[in-house]
């Protein structure tokens, strides 16, 4: 995530200063350590919706009054965790 080069005006316009050209670096030398360090609080909170059921919910809910119609879900690869997201989402909108 956040680690291509698609991702550089999400990542500009997110202005969380994440170093994307370090971080894909890290990711391709399986750097964990290092690509861990350079996603900061403040890079998941610019670029995502994380936390807590009523966290996300509330994020959700902020993104949707901003005008975004339309999410993306990542780093679920459990189908359960995958259903449970979609009704969090869903009891929000």
């Amino acid at each position: 995530m956040l680690r291509n080069r698609h991702h550089g005006q999400n990542v500009a316009l997110g202005a969380s200063g994440l170093d994307q050209a370090a971080l894909a670096a890290a990711v391709a030398a399986e750097d964990w350590r290092a690509a861990t360090a350079l996603v900061t609080d403040e890079v998941v909170a610019r670029h995502a919706a994380a936390g807590t059921a009523d966290e996300v919910r509330r994020r959700l809910a902020a993104y949707r009054d901003a005008g975004l119609d339309e999410i993306v879900l990542a780093g679920l690869g459990d189908p359960e965790d995958i259903r449970r997201a979609l009704a969090a989402a869903k009891e929000e909108g």
